[in-house]
């Protein structure tokens, strides 16, 4: 039975599209700035009935079972041990494989049907929508946006009142397409109801940890970095990618020897390419080149197959004036990745060290092409007012 689960939660959901397809979505942006509607779309028409003695026997029990769970998946992240807690949350769904199958038919857009089999299977199905939540959201922090997608709109449909479920329809709303779409004011106004939320329930780390996934996902930098200081406030250490991810924070917010520490500690925690990677590129933000040469060679070694790992490691060797050597990185990173902008980029700083700029243009043009970025369009700005001089 846990293959069996375990097999509809990491494979099955690969039909998956994008949240702003999914019915339950269609008025989500309008509704998360408002209020919560007492129903989703899914729900309109539709009553669900339980008889009174039995709904509070059953309430009983579940909020001991979901007090429980929770209680061990906070401690095991606490630990840094999110593999871990994820498998004690996939363990407790195959308790419940009416909820997986709930969350399998809306992953393939198969809406009635979901709605239809949750009515039928209620009593099974609703007792799971903390462990639900917890899957969710412990997918959505690996930023895996469209398999946490169908958990979350199940979290949602089971019952709107709890906090989960308010976090749930925050989440797939701040996923949706709509939300891109709209002014700024609105998605300010949505990340305040969120905020709102996550501080009306102080001991919900989940819920303040979503905020901070979604203030990253929003390039919030600020927002996100004090979401993230006060999840890892409560989680000594806290998982590797949480802190890998509030590293990133702080380094877009040039606080780099904050970030430093951060990255140490996640080097230490889970030594891997991605990593490595992080932390000699903070090395780099400090213009520490000597030491990021070095950790960038772990990373290419741990992941050759990375083409970042190789056009980041020629940001160092530019910084040491090992122009040919960054080039070659470059190159190396291309043939893994033709769209990789920023070994475009590299090549052409490199190009830019060795005295020509007008190669060194021509290679920042075609990484611009690929991708917008200020810093970039800086630099080629500057290459063309020193070309027409």
């Amino acid at each position: 039975m846990l293959l069996t689960i375990k097999t509809i939660v990491n494979k099955a959901l690969g039909f998956c599209g994008s949240i702003g397809r999914y019915r339950v979505s269609a008025a989500i942006v309008v509704a998360a700035v408002v209020l919560l509607p007492a129903r989703s779309h899914a729900d309109k028409g539709r009553k669900e009935s339980l008889p009174i003695d039995a709904k509070a026997g059953v309430n009983q029990r579940v909020v001991a079972a979901d007090s429980a769970l929770e209680t061990q998946v906070l401690q095991l992240l606490s630990a840094g041990e999110q593999s871990e807690a994820e498998d004690l949350i996939v363990s407790e769904l195959a308790r419940y494989p009416e909820a997986v199958r709930v969350a399998q038919l809306i992953a393939r857009r198969q809406y009635d049907e979901a709605q239809a089999y949750k009515l039928q299977n209620l009593n099974a199905v609703r007792p799971a929508q903390s462990a639900l939540f917890l899957f969710a959201c412990c997918t959505r922090s690996r930023f895996a946006i469209e398999s946490a997608s169908p958990f979350f709109n199940v979290v949602w449909m089971l019952d709107h009142k709890t906090p989960a479920a308010k976090c749930a329809y925050y989440m797939m709303a701040m996923d949706s397409q709509q939300l891109r779409n709209e002014p700024a004011a609105v998605v300010d106004r949505v990340f305040r109801d969120l905020r709102k939320l996550a501080d009306a329930h102080p001991d919900n780390l989940m819920i303040r940890w979503m905020l901070a996934v979604q203030c990253r996902n929003w390039n919030r930098d600020e927002e996100g970095a004090e979401a993230y200081k006060l999840v890892l406030a409560r989680w000594q250490p806290g998982p590797a990618l949480v802190h890998q991810t509030y590293a990133n924070l702080l380094d877009n917010l040039k606080r780099y020897d904050e970030a430093l520490a951060e990255r140490y500690l996640v080097v230490k925690m889970e030594p891997a390419s991605w990593s490595y990677d992080g932390l000699a590129n903070t090395l780099d933000n400090l213009s520490r080149f000597d030491e990021s040469c070095e950790i960038h060679e772990i990373a290419v070694r741990m992941g050759p197959g990375r083409s970042l790992n190789w056009s980041n490691w020629a940001v160092a060797l530019n910084g040491q004036g090992k122009h040919e050597e960054a080039i070659e990185k470059c190159q190396r990173a291309l043939h893994l990745d033709a769209q990789n902008w920023r070994a475009h980029w590299m090549w052409g700083k490199a190009l830019d060290g060795q005295g020509k700029p007008q190669e060194a243009l021509e290679k920042c043009q075609t990484a611009t092409a690929i991708f917008e970025f200020p810093e970039l369009n800086d630099y080629i700005a500057d290459l063309k007012r020193r070309l027409n001089k």
